[in-house]
């Protein structure tokens, strides 16, 4: 009687284990995908600034190249 008690407790101690090793492994899971998805829109942030720099940098050679050509004028 004993032995099947212990036998029937033993058991159950092991497939609540194997159950929350299943969730855990869900959770890691569920975890990863998040930092994917963060990662993508950092990606995608970087991008969008990289490209305003540009932007600017693009304004600004311009201006400079046009105050030349009006110092010039004007001389």
């Amino acid at each position: 009687m004993v032995s099947l008690l212990s036998l029937s407790l033993s058991l159950s101690l092991s497939l609540l284990k194997k159950k929350k090793k299943k969730k855990k492994k869900k959770k890691k899971k569920k975890k990863k995908k998040k930092k994917k998805k963060k990662k993508k829109k950092k990606k995608e942030k970087k991008k969008k600034k990289k490209k305003k720099k540009k932007k600017k940098k693009k304004k600004k050679k311009k201006s400079v190249r046009q105050l030349h050509f009006i110092n010039e004028k004007t001389l």
